[in-house]
């Protein structure tokens, strides 16, 4: 058999027949290959070099540089995967089964919990002041976090506490407590789920969502309630006392009719949008900022923090009354507004702004044979759309060194 030189290998006497003994019992049976003239051919692949023998084996090969003259090392690996593919799998959370559930194999994975939500409205006696009367609606959830597995798995209800208790104790808890904030109820009922029942509830996390009511033209007791903007907070307690507390606001409804353009973005065959030297911007801000934990617990005044956060908003998104902000997109006017927040609010270290871009577009008025446009040639005429629109996300969080 011709010896093809860029390929074959001589292998080594001693060696090369104790290899060839090993393995010839392991090759289909007793179909076994004499010695004779042995022919290598050495295959390149991308992840390992094969040799292969007799086209009905194959073992890696490892080239050694010896005396300047290749020597060919063979070494057998029984069915072993590459060591890139031996990587440890994610640590998961044991499955959890209930000893006598109905159904064999069938898992309980996550965390268990129970959830009420309800509305909490009433203008409450402390505040029926002789000077005047003030009005607090709050929006609640609350949801209880704990060792419940076997009220799911077993039916065993000493676990659970009642979606009726929780109802009830939110409104005695409002009962018996003065608070002028949604951060500060959220707290209030946060830890007491937990230390009214340890044992049951390791975690309690309670969202507050506020309407506005403001007074009438300074009226004894008349208001006027604002929307569709809403205040919003989370209280998390655990059992250990880590409490994390975030505010925020929902749908503040903001426009302004120039100094917006978008220019200079990607374009392609599928781009029809074209660029905007002066438009329209309108967005519905939902912001939600997180408290750091050591001010949460010192802290006692929510509503003027809340308050500052806002009006640095909003006042970073229109700019000065006389003169405005210019606004060349709507993530770079986001930017500026966390960083307004983040670097002058104390105690805030980080802030998400959610901000859906609600186009307005121009109404097309040719065919009715009239013209969009007002004495500035621009147009004043607009079609408020809902949908489609692009949303615009991001977080702004302080440097750990400069954090208040």
């Amino acid at each position: 058999m011709e010896r093809e030189k860029s390929a074959v290998r001589q292998p080594r006497s001693g060696a090369w027949h104790a290899w060839k003994q090993e393995t010839g019992n392991r090759m289909h049976g007793n179909e076994k290959q004499e010695t004779g003239n042995w022919k290598l051919r050495v295959l390149e692949y991308p992840c390992d070099t094969v040799v292969r023998i007799n086209d009905f084996t194959s073992i890696p090969y490892r080239p050694v540089f010896k005396n300047q003259q290749s020597v060919l090392q063979c070494r057998w690996r029984q069915n072993r995967p590459p060591a890139a593919q031996h990587v440890r799998p994610a640590r998961r959370e044991p499955p959890r089964k209930g000893p006598g559930a109905p159904g064999q194999g069938a898992l309980l994975r996550g965390r268990c919990f129970r959830r009420i939500r309800l509305t909490l409205a009433r203008s409450r006696q402390v505040y029926r002041r002789p000077e005047r009367h003030e009005v607090k609606q709050f929006t609640i959830q609350s949801l209880l976090f704990g060792p419940v597995d076997s009220s799911f798995t077993m039916g065993d209800n000493s676990v659970v506490v009642a979606t009726d208790t929780q109802k009830n104790t939110v409104y005695a808890v409002a009962r018996q407590n003065e608070f002028h904030s949604g951060e500060e109820l959220a707290m209030l009922l946060a830890k007491h789920f937990v230390r009214t029942y340890p044992r049951l509830v390791h975690q309690c996390e309670i969202t507050v969502k506020e309407d506005i009511w403001e007074r009438i033209d300074d009226h004894h007791h008349a208001f006027l309630k604002k929307g569709p903007m809403k205040r919003w907070a989370k209280a998390t307690f655990s059992k250990d006392g880590t409490l994390q507390l975030h505010g925020g606001v929902r749908q503040l409804t903001v426009l302004k009719t120039t100094q917006s353009s978008f220019e200079g973005f990607v374009r392609d065959r599928f781009t029809l949008l074209p660029e905007a030297k002066d438009r329209l911007l309108a967005t519905a801000i939902d912001a939600t900022w997180e408290y750091c934990p050591r001010f949460a617990r010192r802290h006692r005044d929510w509503a003027p923090t809340a308050d500052d956060i806002l009006a640095r908003l909003v006042d970073t998104f229109v700019g000065p009354p006389r003169t405005g902000v210019p606004s060349p997109s709507v993530q770079a006017t986001a930017y500026e507004m966390g960083c307004q927040v983040v670097n002058n609010v104390r105690g805030v270290n980080r802030i998400t702004l959610y901000l859906p871009n609600i186009h307005n577009i121009p109404f097309n008025l040719t065919p009715l044979g009239m013209e969009n446009k007002d004495h500035t040639g621009e147009p004043d005429v607009f079609i408020a759309t809902s949908e489609p629109h692009g949303i615009i996300q991001c977080t702004i969080e302080r440097p750990r060194r400069s954090r208040l």
